[in-house]
């Protein structure tokens, strides 16, 4: 298979991949959106002051205790972009097509709509774990528009670039 040099990839098309990109991406976190809205998987809940989901222990209250280990123990908890006032994150597409097995199993038709939107997201690669938009527009971006290890893009990839954004 024949190599091109990087420098194949000229600005305007550098351009077009980077605004394909993010059309892309704001078209998968649309479809995310209306499936999350259609089917409500996490029931999140707000009870004395604490948050929960339908994945938490604690959502019923009268499993909540006084400095519990469940209260506030959201899938998304631990993550940066998750503060008081919930995520504050741009459009975090991965977090948007992940489920807890809970909610998994209280919704399989949910999952499968979104298992079908992660794996076109993956295929652009414009899943970042607990990342936001940036994030992944920049992980997508790197790996459409950077040489492999050989220091090349590849025919393949070049030819398919091409046909995306000519």
């Amino acid at each position: 298979m024949k190599n091109y040099l990087f420098p194949k990839l000229t600005t305007n098309r550098r351009q077009k991949l980077r605004e394909f990109l993010e059309s892309k991406f704001e078209e998968l976190y649309q479809r995310a959106e209306v499936v999350l809205r259609k089917h409500n998987p996490c029931a999140i809940t707000r009870h004395k002051g604490k948050v929960y989901c339908a994945g938490c222990p604690a959502k019923q209250p009268e499993w909540i205790y006084s400095g519990g280990v469940y209260p506030n123990a959201l899938c998304c908890g631990g993550c940066k972009f998750h503060t008081d006032k919930g995520c504050v994150a741009e459009k975090p597409l991965t977090c948007k097509l992940w489920l807890c097995a809970t909610a998994t199993r209280l919704f399989p038709q949910c999952e499968a709509e979104l298992q079908k939107i992660n794996n076109e997201a993956s295929g652009w690669n414009l899943c970042v774990l607990r990342g936001d938009k940036t994030m992944s527009l920049q992980h997508a971006y790197r790996f459409w528009n950077i040489p492999d290890a050989t220091g090349f893009i590849s025919m393949q990839r070049l030819t398919f670039i091409k046909t995306l954004i000519d």
